[in-house]
């Protein structure tokens, strides 16, 4: 699941770079690259280790 959030938050944003921002579409798809991939590891991260420290009767 959380590899398709992140792949929506990087086409939405390559749509908003490409269109509303005018950046070439090399760009445009590097930086929503790099901020799907940053997304992905975040999301990853925050669930799998910081789900233990803050209470385990939530999940």
């Amino acid at each position: 699941m959380h590899l398709l959030h992140s792949a929506v938050i990087g086409v939405v944003l390559y749509l908003i770079l490409l269109y509303v921002v005018k950046q070439s579409p090399s760009k445009a798809e590097n930086m929503s690259i790099l901020v799907g991939g940053a997304a992905l590891v975040y999301m990853d991260f925050y669930f799998f280790v910081f789900k233990e420290l803050i209470n385990t009767n939530l999940f």
